[in-house]
């Protein structure tokens, strides 16, 4: 704003301005409403990109969100007691490829994928990943190992 006053005080001292007049000629007024409109510019195509970006951060937060209550579900089967739902093997044989139980939110979808059974120093394992892909988005992937 200082800067929009200097300009205006170097206008009147050109001329602009009858002398013994008081308040604003109409040319100050334009050149106050074009240095206004330069400089609110910016500010707007900054305020668009803001909305854009919190958009983008809003989906890729719900897509986390998707991925850790997929990831929580085959954990909570794998640690059951139920030997129709729980345990290693049953979780190894049912829970690979798109996932629909929980259902995905508008957008997005997820897929489990499980490796091949792997033994390092005696102990037997399997690697679960859960991605999640959305529009707008890189895809959200989570993992963790399965012991047997």
């Amino acid at each position: 704003m200082e800067e929009v006053v200097k300009m205006l005080k170097k206008v009147r001292k050109i001329g602009f301005k009858l002398s013994g007049e008081k308040g604003m000629s109409l040319i100050e007024i334009i050149i106050i409403i074009v240095i206004l409109g330069i400089a609110l510019l910016p500010l707007t195509r900054l305020s668009v990109g803001n909305v854009k970006s919190g958009t983008q951060y809003l989906t890729a937060t719900k897509a986390t969100c998707y991925a850790e209550e997929i990831m929580e579900n085959i954990i909570a089967d794998y640690k059951s007691d139920d030997p129709t739902v729980g345990g290693y093997s049953n979780v190894i044989n049912n829970w690979g490829g798109v996932v629909t139980n929980p259902a995905p939110p508008a957008g997005m979808s997820g897929r489990v994928s499980i490796s091949p059974e792997t033994t390092f120093n005696g102990v037997r394992y399997s690697v679960v990943t859960v991605t999640v892909t959305a529009n707008g988005i890189q895809d959200v992937n989570l993992t963790t190992w399965l012991v047997r």
